[in-house]
């Protein structure tokens, strides 16, 4: 727990639990295949019309993906560090998404 702190007691022991019987040999074989662990030419084939959001983790809980590894040549692209947080954005601070994602306003 002291690795995620914002995560409840049973989402830790679950994650333990899934730790334990996932076969080594099938994450390392993971990686393998997506050397490098890259995807920032995917943005490029996003529809011109459609914003893009990066959230990251917080580089103090051991984020592997780092702010300066996201693509800077997409101009409709906001990526953002969530300060606090884990690979587990959703779980962890789900008021990130909502913050992220722009909603039209109403004209009243």
């Amino acid at each position: 727990m002291a690795e995620n702190p914002t995560w409840s007691r049973s989402s830790c022991v679950q994650r333990m639990m899934g730790l334990s019987v996932c076969d080594p040999t099938t994450i390392k074989s993971l990686f393998q295949r997506h050397k490098p662990w890259s995807f920032g030419h995917l943005f490029k084939n996003v529809t011109p019309n459609v914003k893009i959001s990066v959230l990251l983790a917080d580089p103090e809980f051991k984020a592997i993906c780092h702010l300066e590894h996201i693509p800077r040549d997409v101009k409709r692209l906001d990526a953002r560090v969530i300060p606090g947080t884990g690979h587990w954005i959703q779980f962890e601070c789900p008021n990130a998404i909502m913050d992220a994602i722009p909603l039209p306003r109403a004209n009243l």
